[in-house]
């Protein structure tokens, strides 16, 4: 391994954020890369971000009064915890009905 010396040419899949850094750290400690994506770097998942992280958008779950705030989050639809139902809003298809609990134990 590189730890004794010998440096290895390391294939990374994906040319996005974390593809190109693991690239990078590789390449700075001698090993030979190829980066693998269909695609040009960064034109993939990490485009729409452009690598960013966004410090005020990160809610710290330790907080002593997250809980209280919950409820709150969850009725705005723009809040950082949302609950979309989708196709199981549907009155059929409701995955916690007693009766579909019922068949889904039985098979």
């Amino acid at each position: 391994m590189a730890s004794e010396g010998r440096k290895r040419t390391v294939a990374v899949i994906g040319a996005g954020v974390v593809g190109v850094t693991a690239a990078s750290f590789l390449l700075r400690k001698g090993h030979g890369v190829i980066l693998l994506d269909p695609g040009n770097p960064g034109e993939g998942a990490s485009f729409g971000n452009a690598g960013c992280f966004n410090g005020s958008s990160v809610v710290p779950m330790s907080m002593p009064d997250t809980i209280r705030k919950v409820p709150g989050w969850l009725i705005d639809p723009l809040g950082p915890l949302v609950v979309r139902c989708g196709r199981w809003s549907t009155k059929g298809s409701r995955p916690w009905r007693r009766s579909r609990a019922m068949r889904a134990r039985r098979t």
